[in-house]
């Protein structure tokens, strides 16, 4: 024998079903039913024993159980009842059910079609109509309908105000709202849960028949007994008549059903649906059909909206709303910024790994703001490191300017960066940051789920060496000629050095920026490194040493330390030869050819 235990109480609703022999009702996960909300449930209340014949044996272990028609079954107790059978915990309602058997009323079972009209499902009698509502009952039903479609979707209070309309005004004697099982399929062997209902006689019915619920989802068309053809009778084993109405969601398939009932009791000796009712449930469930079409497209919409803001600025997600098709596959000049932190393993073996979690989090979460502050797009986030570029997906003219904006803010946040972690890490927070800008494939390389929206091209792979650079010269950020002459109108560009790159086959020209104005001293300063360079790359090592020397006395900086250290370097191993050993080649490898004449308004 398949029975269904159902719960209710006003906190919460519940039914299932089952073939074992033994159930166990409590609060305990290791019972079958478990009511929630109601503390007068121990937990393990009781047990029902499945007996022959229609019958079921419950065994008290706790507070005394009430049975429908009044009597008590007390602690330690036990007594048999015949099924359907009805009693209450505390503020608990329970109702079982002998699934298997036939209902007396289910000659009168008819289908409504989607044009409206009305199929017999066991029987080739046609459905009748035999008393329409009053005008007062059809205006009810046209303002509850408008107000329910202008609640708010999805919450538990919508589900409620829908069942509570097929309660009053439509007539029926209370409605759940069911819905699929997470994970389970919509086909015959569906499980449902109830979502939401009104129940307000709970002593006559709180349960909703499994045969009538998948006979509508399958058919996908609306179970209801027909009152034409019904008589109201003390003698029959119905508890209830239905109307069961699918949900259908935008790819036709079941998201839930609207289940109405009557009962027969005290105040109402009316069985079975008529034509007009049937239509209003109909509604109802069309309105909660659009309710949950409108929620799903505003959860795809925040969904979508939460990985646009996650790399890009509020008003370039703006536009993307607006036309998603800006993110498509395009060629473009863009800039692109690599900053990394330095001596993050150092950091990291020393402070351990929660420490170091909090301190990237906050440092990323920083650098993450100037960047998209200043216009830029997040590329990704590699450990100690951040990407970025600009000029996509929405055209940005000043793109090279406003990526090195966005850098000297980020590398004049550290101090106050410092302050906060410098002493739990007992190491100052220092970065390294590369800029290049030119053609590049930009796009999304990402899925559906994880957007990843970037550059990809050799633009990209000079930019991050031009980072990595800056390890070996020791000064915080590095341009490529590119960008010293974009940003020429705003900053100095103080040529480093001709090098090759590790993993580029030419050498390119790096850089480093000054903004303007900058005083004629220091102006004088910046062309003399640019002598001592040049004889570096004219061989002239000694020459060369002397400048560097005067200079590093008159303006200390690390590039000026790192010149005069190669030169000193190609000195003393390779006096005699006319092609020096590079130094450093793993980072970056000086050449000492003699050096391409750069643009005017490059240099400083």
């Amino acid at each position: 024998m398949t029975i269904s235990v159902a719960a209710y109480n006003y906190a919460s609703h519940q039914q299932s079903e089952f073939d074992s022999h033994q159930i166990r009702i409590g609060t305990s996960p290791a019972c079958e039913v478990i009511p929630s909300g109601d503390s007068g449930i121990a937990e393990v209340h009781c047990l029902l024993v499945i007996e022959q014949d229609r019958k079921i044996k419950i065994t008290n272990y706790d507070r005394s159980i009430v049975l429908n028609h009044g009597a008590r079954i007390h602690r330690g107790s036990s007594v048999v009842i015949e099924l359907p059978a009805s009693f209450s915990i505390g503020d608990t309602r329970f109702q079982i059910n002998d699934l298997e058997v036939k209902s007396d009323y289910d000659h009168a079972l008819c289908s409504l079609i989607p044009s409206g009209s009305a199929t017999p499902t066991s029987t080739s009698m046609k459905c009748v109509d035999e008393v329409a509502p009053g005008s007062a009952t059809l205006t009810a039903w046209l303002e509850t309908v408008g107000d329910l479609q202008e609640s708010a979707a999805g919450s538990q209070a919508f589900f409620k105000d829908a069942a509570r309309t097929i309660y009053n005004p439509g007539g029926m004697d209370g409605c759940m709202i069911l819905q699929p099982q997470e994970g389970k399929p919509t086909g015959a062997q569906c499980e449902w849960k109830i979502s939401a209902s009104h129940i307000p006689y709970p002593n006559c019915n709180l349960a909703f028949r499994p045969d009538l619920v998948q006979q509508a989802a399958t058919q996908r068309a609306t179970i209801f007994h027909d009152a034409s053809k019904l008589t109201a009778t003390s003698n029959a084993n119905d508890l209830h008549t239905a109307i069961v109405c699918p949900v259908l969601g935008s790819q036709g398939n079941i998201i839930a059903i609207v289940y109405g009932f009557r009962t027969q009791h005290s105040t109402n000796n009316r069985i079975g649906a008529r034509a007009l009712e049937v239509q209003f449930v109909q509604l109802i469930a069309k309105s909660i059909s659009s309710a949950m079409k409108r929620l799903a497209q505003e959860a795809e919409a925040s969904r979508s909206r939460v990985l646009l803001e996650q790399a890009f600025a509020p008003k370039v997600v703006q536009q993307l709303e607006v036309n998603p098709k800006i993110l498509d596959g395009v060629s473009r000049d863009v800039t692109v910024m690599f900053a990394d932190l330095r001596d993050f393993s150092t950091i990291s073996e020393k402070v351990g790994p929660k420490v170091t979690y909090q301190m990237l989090t906050d440092v990323m979460d920083c650098f993450s703001e100037i960047i998209t502050r200043h216009g830029g797009v997040i590329i990704d986030f590699y450990g100690d490191g951040v990407s970025a570029f600009w000029n996509a997906p929405l055209d940005q003219p000043d793109h090279t300017l406003m990526a090195v904006r966005a850098a000297n803010e980020l590398l004049a946040s550290l101090p106050e960066l410092n302050s906060t972690w410098g002493q739990r890490l007992s190491h100052r927070l220092r970065a390294g940051v590369g800029i290049h800008c030119g053609n590049a494939q930009v796009g999304n390389a990402g899925s559906s789920t994880r957007l990843k929206y970037g550059p990809q091209g050799a633009t990209v792979n000079i930019t991050s060496r031009l980072e990595t650079a800056t390890k070996g010269v020791g000064i915080p950020m590095m341009v490529s000629e590119e960008v010293a002459q974009r940003v020429s109108s705003n900053y100095y560009a103080r040529r480093i050095c001709q090098a090759n790159l590790k993993g580029m086959k030419q050498p390119v020209h790096v850089f480093e920026l000054f903004e303007k104005p900058l005083s004629s001293t220091t102006i004088d300063l910046l062309s003399k490194y640019d002598e001592g360079l040049i004889l570096f790359e004219q061989q002239k090592f000694s020459e060369a040493i002397a400048i560097l020397c005067e200079l590093s006395v008159d303006m200390p900086d690390p590039a000026t330390e790192y010149l005069l250290r190669q030169a000193m370097a190609k000195t003393n191993h390779a006096i005699d030869r006319r092609q020096p050993d590079s130094v450093d080649a793993e980072i970056l490898a000086l050449t000492s050819n003699p050096a391409h004449e750069m643009p005017h308004a490059a240099r400083p």
